[in-house]
């Protein structure tokens, strides 16, 4: 095994090990979505790296199955990512139509301040 080779198989190990943090990443909490950004944006970065290393060389078998693995990883992610979006979703449909709800019920009278004079006395 080259030394280039050695280098892309560590880039596709980095790879699929952040894709990995990714998907066990909880969609909850105060700074999940500081953790995906600096996670996607370091992923980003190893695919730079892996198209440059790939440049030069072919892939080896070893290397085919790192990349389907992470592929098959980032579908995975993919499919998470959109089943929190959708709940989000159903979360903001209930909100708005509380609101509705709201408006349509909630009207609040006011009453101003003030007294009868009864001028026929």
């Amino acid at each position: 095994m080259s030394n280039q080779e050695s280098r892309l198989d560590q880039l596709l190990l980095q790879l699929k090990a952040v894709t990995e943090q990714i998907l066990q990443l909880p969609f909850t909490g105060e700074h999940y979505d500081t953790e995906l950004d600096k996670l996607q944006a370091e992923q980003q970065h190893l695919r730079k790296e892996i198209e440059l290393e790939a440049k030069q060389l072919p892939y080896s078998q070893r290397q085919k199955q790192l990349l389907q693995q992470c592929l098959e990883l980032e579908q995975n992610v993919h499919a998470k990512i959109e089943s929190h979006k959708q709940e989000l979703e159903a979360h903001l449909n209930k909100l708005r139509a509380a609101a509705r709800l709201k408006s349509s019920y909630g009207h609040s009278y006011i009453q101003a301040e003030g007294y009868f004079i009864d001028k026929q006395k």
